[in-house]
């Protein structure tokens, strides 16, 4: 029971902690391209490890994305534009870990399906 809940939980608080690593960091650094590789590399990881998964994976990994953008804006009462900029923040970031969680997937049943035979 624990080891079939730990399966479920643990790539889905690690793709909402990823996503809110990569909308901080995406706030802070001046690259876009870190933020862009941290998010890919943590939805081909994770969706590698659990591959039908994938999809709630990129929808926490956007959600972390929004949520790193919206909570400094609800504690300063900054409203729509940080709203405006968050959601379009986890719209980029949920394009790029879709990508990577469909190559991290395919991957994973490929190799699994290569190993049976």
């Amino acid at each position: 029971m624990l080891i079939a809940m730990a399966k479920t939980v643990g790539p889905a608080v690690t793709a909402l902690g990823a996503g809110t690593a990569a909308g901080i960091w995406d706030q802070d650094a001046a690259s876009l391209a870190w933020t862009l590789s941290l998010l890919g590399g943590a939805a081909f990881l994770l969706s590698a490890v659990a591959p039908r998964q994938a999809p709630g994976v990129v929808a926490l990994l956007a959600a972390g994305v929004l949520a790193a953008y919206l909570a400094p804006a609800l504690s300063a009462g900054a409203g729509s534009a940080a709203l405006h900029e968050g959601m379009i923040a986890a719209a980029v970031a949920a394009g790029v870990a879709g990508a990577a969680a469909v190559l991290g997937a395919s991957s994973s049943l490929t190799l699994s399906r290569w190993v049976r035979h």
